[in-house]
């Protein structure tokens, strides 16, 4: 592609990393006026400081680039913004997003993830663990909720001296909104509570290309 596909590739990651379900959910007027969720973010949305998604905050995203002002700080987050160390906040809307859509809110960081099962070595020192977990909860008879979450956890002292707590490098939680009988992903978000490398959160608007596959 040439430097003039630049506009388009750009509408085309907004498109792929919106939540038009969050966003018509969040902003009542949009849904009153039966606006299309992501042309209304695109056109006058973002100038107006509303949250195209449950976890990118605008004003969050502003306060830490204020170089960005007057540009559209989901775009130039998509861009350019991840590749730079800037890590994106949750909307202040996610809860009321989360409490409207009957979903069950993120518990807070470590809750998800239970104490390690694999057996301890009492000879050998602890370097590195790594737990998973997934969850599925019914949100309805047509819908099902999966929740799965990641976390790397160094050792104690390993690279703080004399830390008594395991230091997490790593943590993410992704949910996946799936129909039922045809289990369709229908809705898909990603967040990063602790990461290791500043390319980490560019990760997240990707998994919104799982929508419309089958599970």
């Amino acid at each position: 592609m040439g430097q003039g596909d630049a506009p388009e590739r750009t509408r085309r990651a907004l498109a792929a990393a919106f939540d038009p379900v969050f966003y018509r959910t969040v902003y009542d007027d949009v849904a009153r006026a039966g606006a299309d969720p992501f042309l209304h973010y695109a056109e006058t949305g973002w100038r107006e400081g509303r949250d195209p998604a449950p976890w990118f905050s605008t004003s969050a995203y502003l306060e830490q680039r204020p170089d960005v002002a007057g540009l559209d700080p989901f775009a130039h987050y998509l861009r350019r913004g991840w590749r730079e160390g800037v890590a994106p906040s949750p909307s202040r809307h996610r809860e009321r997003f989360l409490a409207r859509s009957g979903v069950p809110a993120h518990p807070v960081a470590g809750e998800l993830l239970p104490p390690p099962s694999a057996p301890a070595d009492p000879d050998l020192p602890l370097l590195h663990t790594r737990n998973y977990e997934v969850r599925a909860y019914k949100v309805s008879d047509t819908e099902i909720l999966i929740r799965g979450a990641v976390r790397d956890d160094k050792a104690p002292g390993l690279y703080i001296d004399n830390d008594p707590e395991p230091l997490t490098i790593h943590h993410m939680v992704v949910e996946l909104r799936v129909s039922y009988p045809m289990l369709e992903i229908l809705d898909a978000t990603t967040e990063l509570k602790e990461f290791p490398h500043h390319e980490c959160p560019g990760i997240a608007p990707h998994y919104r290309k799982l929508i419309g596959l089958s599970i």
